[in-house]
């Protein structure tokens, strides 16, 4: 409580009449001779006002007295030590956009203007809200493009990550402006108030080290830190540079912002203003111009083009299918004909089967195959030109590699399920995790669509019995194994499966991975690592906290970036 300045209180000065001719003496001696009686009456009445003045002042000194005790209080709570907390966490983003100037930005004119689907556009069905509140009214602040097609269906209905069935036609990319990713927090769905606190603080924290050119780089990040402070640690490796800036875009793509984002805060640390929307368009601007003409993002020669350029591909399509924007379509589509050019033929050249490092490298693995099968998956939502059978060859090596008596999935071939995949000297020591048989879950789930494969519920298994753990003593940390088992387990018996039993494995994984990572998450206002992680877990030593910090932020979006593939429960009445 502020301390009281009695001189600063106003003094109130008491005036008479000031007579032209006489002084107020004489005018006073005059007026009592001339009326006595009156003046008599006048000192009673002053007496009175005097003693209740007197009585007033009174009865306001304790009033007077409360307050300075209040006041000494105050003073003596403030004096009293501080608890003893090394670091001032910042506080939870309650509203996603409470710390945020929106504003209205200029129309790019040499950008072409955005297109929308046609009237035979096929609009999603899981779009409202779990008080039955109409989708279009729930949008709220996040939802700045208010676009409608020709048949007069709104534009974000139908195409925004997160809703719909997740199904051929069936609009998979729904509505994540303030509707899906919003409701999953009102209505249960998993995330709360924290999981997009996290996801803000993670955001904010990719801006603010995106280079000049919108890339990310793995190995040159800590360039863009803070420079009134501690650089932040663990680099990776160069070689990853479009495969993190791919995984970064997709964190911002997944909370529901592409170019048109008009969201934009100022950096506390750099003091430079972001600007959400320019954030996505400049990375995606990078993407583009490293892409060659036969639409690869990285050179097929490079021993990482499997990775690269999957991850790449699958950013790409997500941003044309949330935007429909012409910026992009070209770029997602040669991205999707690349990599089913890269795709290894099945034996005997009947069809495809998966990928590895290198195009058409004769030999495959269900990692780089599992990002493939997203990008497909993504291409197929967004409307684009793939074959089938890539799908099906996908499915294919996964059945080749899978262990059916346990579900674990083998990392080249079935007589590896249950392996370790290590780099030695890298991560040799750490824990091993079925993180190959979440890979193979996805693979299952978005290229078949088979609630009753068998092979799903014998990975959950594995998966209930190995629950996400913080522990870099005991080399637990495994971002990659958390990130594709959340995705696995939500499709699987999440809040929008269609499983009677739903929530056996969801929840206890849920509730242990938001321990692990929400405990964890750098919270420090002081610090320019604020809402990054550390990129010292099983494969961080390859993409560093770029990697480490986009990857869990995604990991959070998995309540709401994809419908249920298997089709959604029906809202009861």
């Amino acid at each position: 409580m502020p301390e009281h300045d009695h001189h600063d209180q106003p003094k109130f000065e008491y005036r008479a009449n000031v007579f032209e001719s006489k002084s107020m003496g004489e005018r006073l001696r005059e007026f009592a001779k001339s009326s006595p009686y009156f003046f008599i009456a006048a000192a009673v009445n002053l007496s009175l006002l005097a003693l209740a003045t007197v009585w007033k002042l009174a009865s306001e000194e304790p009033k007077k007295n409360e307050v300075q005790m209040q006041t000494a209080v105050s003073k003596t709570i403030e004096a009293e030590p501080e608890k003893k907390e090394e670091i001032q966490k910042r506080d939870i983003f309650e509203e996603r956009d409470a710390a945020v100037e929106t504003v209205d930005t200029e129309i790019n004119t040499n950008e072409p203007e955005l297109t929308f689907p046609d009237d035979n556009f096929v609009y999603g069905d899981h779009n409202e809200t779990d008080n039955g509140e109409d989708y279009g009214m729930a949008k709220g602040d996040g939802s700045q493009f208010n676009f409608a097609n020709s048949s007069g269906k709104n534009l974000f209905d139908s195409i925004g990550v997160g809703g719909g069935s997740g199904r051929s036609g069936r609009g998979g990319y729904g509505g994540p402006f303030g509707g899906r990713r919003n409701m999953t927090v009102r209505g249960g769905k998993g995330s709360t108030a924290k999981t997009e606190s996290a996801v803000e603080a993670g955001l904010r924290w990719l801006a603010r080290h995106q280079d000049e050119d919108g890339s990310w780089s793995p190995e040159n990040f800590q360039k863009a830190c803070f420079s009134g402070g501690t650089a932040c640690e663990h680099k990776g490796y160069p070689e990853h540079q479009v495969g993190v800036t791919a995984l970064s875009l997709l964190a911002f793509l997944g909370a529901g912002y592409d170019q048109r984002s008009q969201k934009q805060w100022t950096d506390p640390f750099t003091k430079r203003v972001i600007k959400v929307g320019d954030v996505v368009k400049n990375g995606l601007k990078f993407l583009r111009s490293s892409q060659d003409e036969q639409g690869s993002f990285v050179p097929s020669a490079n021993a990482k083009w499997g990775y690269n350029h999957s991850i790449a591909a699958l950013c790409m399509t997500e941003a044309y299918g949330l935007s429909r924007s012409p910026l992009w379509k070209e770029s997602a589509q040669k991205a999707i004909d690349n990599l089913i050019a890269g795709q290894n033929p099945a034996p005997g050249g009947s069809g495809y089967l998966a990928w590895r490092y290198r195009p058409q490298s004769g030999d495959n693995d269900i990692s780089v195959t599992g990002w493939c099968v997203m990008a497909l998956k993504s291409a197929e939502l967004a409307g684009l030109k793939f074959s089938q059978g890539s799908m099906e060859g996908a499915f294919n090596f996964c059945e080749e590699v899978t262990d059916k008596t346990n579900g674990q999935v083998g990392y080249t071939k079935r007589e590896e399920a249950g392996q370790q995949v290590k780099q030695p000297g890298k991560n040799d020591d750490y824990q091993n995790h079925p993180a190959l048989s979440a890979v193979g879950m996805c693979v299952r789930t978005f290229s078949q669509h088979n609630m009753e494969d068998p092979m799903l519920k014998l990975g959950a298994d594995l998966m209930k019995k190995d629950l996400p753990e913080w522990n870099k003593q005991k080399k637990t940390n495994d971002y990659y194994y958390w990130y594709y088992a959340s995705l696995a387990l939500n499709q699987f018996d999440g809040p929008d499966s269609p499983r009677a039993t739903k929530g056996e494995y969801w929840k206890p994984w849920n509730e242990t991975l938001k321990k692990a990572l929400l405990d964890n998450q750098v919270n420090n206002p002081k610090s320019c690592s604020d809402g990054s992680w550390d990129g010292d877990d099983r494969w961080g030593f390859e993409g560093g906290r770029v990697y480490a910090t986009a990857i869990n932020t995604l990991t959070f979006e998995v309540y709401y970036r994809y419908g249920n593939a298997f089709g959604t429960t029906k809202k009861k009445k």
